[in-house]
């Protein structure tokens, strides 16, 4: 996915005559945290639009509405290619891999309980302390559903 991005970060700064250098961290993760499903053209058009907006890197507000309304994919491939991507330490993968596997199931077990943190917490055998040091350390924005 990197290696399409950049591509087409090229090529927009070509055609709309900017001189945009990257993408943030965050847009990186962003990007490869998407489910393209196989649709390049969307990929490219949104890095021409996001290229437009931006000045000197792309950052993650310059990247459409469109890339965050998709469903992220939390494959253990995805998060690998990412982290090796950027040069993680095996540490730091294990790290993001922990907190990939905690987003996914607290979002899950909050979603089958309807929003209701109490269940929630009953469900996944945790206390709502516990809960809520999640919440804290991945920056969660667990607000009833």
């Amino acid at each position: 996915m990197y290696y399409f991005a950049a591509k087409f970060l090229m090529t927009a700064n070509v055609e709309l005559e900017k001189h945009v250098f990257g993408f943030s961290e965050e847009a990186i993760d962003l990007l490869s945290g998407c489910a393209w499903n196989g649709n390049i053209r969307e990929l490219k058009n949104m890095i021409k639009k996001a290229t437009l907006l931006a000045n000197d890197v792309i950052e993650l507000e310059h990247l459409l509405v469109d890339a965050r309304n998709q469903q992220p994919t939390l494959s253990l491939d995805g998060l690998l290619e990412n982290a090796l991507m950027k040069g993680l330490t095996l540490s730091a993968i294990n790290e993001v891999i922990r907190k990939a596997a905690d987003v996914k199931v607290i979002e899950h077990a909050l979603h089958q309980s309807q929003g209701n943190k109490s269940k929630a917490c009953r469900d996944l055998g945790i206390d709502y302390t516990t809960l809520f040091r999640k919440e804290k350390r991945h920056r969660l924005n667990l607000a009833r559903r």
